[in-house]
Order: structure tokens, then sequence, then C-alpha cells
């Protein structure tokens, strides 16, 4: 019954490290909300605060550590 129970902390313990590791937070230079960036996102894509709708850029990614910038918006191209 005991090693029935240390397994099973072992893997709440493995699996709560595991979520640390997921959930990259960075805090929303425009509002202040909590914007949760993916684990598989790259470098380059666009990041969108949930609260006010800013636009982020990732910039560099290394493992835990994700540097951001607000994305540059671009006008229309009209051609003129």
């Amino acid at each position: 019954m005991e090693k029935i129970i240390a397994n099973r902390l072992s893997k709440n313990s493995h699996t709560k490290n595991r979520d640390r590791k997921i959930k990259v937070k960075k805090e929303c230079k425009d509002c202040g909300a909590e914007m949760t960036i993916p684990q598989d996102s790259m470098v380059g894509e666009i990041i969108t605060c949930p609260d006010c709708g800013t636009d982020f850029e990732i910039v560099s990614k290394n493992q835990d550590i994700v540097e951001i910038k607000e994305a540059e918006s671009l006008g229309e191209d009209w051609g003129q």
C-alpha cells in the first residue's frame, strides 16, 4: 500500500514539474495582464494579449526565457 501511495505522489510531483516548464508567463507591457507563452512557440511568432488585444512578437527564446516586443503594425499597401 505504501508503494502505491509513493508512486502516485512521485507521478504527481513529476507532472507538476513538467507543467511548470510548459507554462511561460509574460506580463503585457500595455495593460499588465498575464500572458501564457506556449512551450512550442517559435521566434517570430505573434502572441496576442487576451485582455487588451495588443500583439507581441517573440524576439528570442531559450528554454523558459522568452523575450517579447510589441509587434510592428504595418499599414496596407495600396500601391500608392
